[in-house]
């Protein structure tokens, strides 16, 4: 186990401009708050768009927005953990949930993909499950079988205020995994 203290946080989405809206973006869009409040940009490489924030206690925190597509996320976060030398335990991942109703926040260490390609694929890349996920819910389809149109489509008006404002949440509870820790992120995100 790697003693650095460098935290990364990996928001899946796709990086074309035709995806930026979508469903399926909410970790791209949570991570571009994350760096906008911290006075930070992205710089891409050949896997990822990168920033760097350091914290008041003087720790750092990678963002990534891989660029390898959702899913093949698992690509980039493999290559970033093992090139600053980052343990799986000190990564968040933040990621869409069809599971959740639109905007809503939940965070967990570990578990299933639930049918996520982008979880899929970081599991896979990682052999292990064990990294911390902060879920944004974005709601199911109305119709079965509808999965792909959805995850690539874009909200209703008043979605898009939800989804805004669960970014939002999504940022403080990247913020509080890392200066709480697990149990008390849980109580503040995860309770109705």
């Amino acid at each position: 186990m790697s003693e650095n203290k460098i935290w990364l946080v990996a928001g899946l989405g796709n990086p074309e401009p035709r995806y930026e809206l979508t469903r399926h973006n909410a970790g791209f869009k949570t991570l571009d708050f994350m760096a906008q409040e911290a006075g930070e940009s992205f710089r891409d490489s050949m896997l990822s768009s990168v920033a760097r924030i350091c914290t008041e206690k003087g720790e750092k925190i990678f963002l990534d927005k891989p660029l390898t597509y959702m899913n093949s996320s698992g690509a980039s976060v493999e290559f970033l953990l093992s090139y600053y030398d980052i343990d799986p335990s000190r990564l968040i991942v933040v990621h869409d949930d069809m599971d959740l109703e639109v905007g809503r926040v939940k965070v967990k260490l570990g578990g299933s993909a639930a049918g996520h390609n982008g979880i899929k694929s970081i599991d896979s890349r990682l052999g292990t499950p064990s990294y911390y996920r902060v879920r944004i819910g974005i709601g199911r389809p109305k119709r079965p079988g509808g999965t792909i149109s959805w995850v690539l489509g874009r909200f209703s008006p008043e979605e898009r205020e939800k989804m805004e404002a669960g970014e939002r949440k999504a940022v403080e509870a990247v913020s509080s995994i890392i200066n709480e820790g697990l149990s008390k992120t849980q109580e503040k995100f995860n309770a109705r």
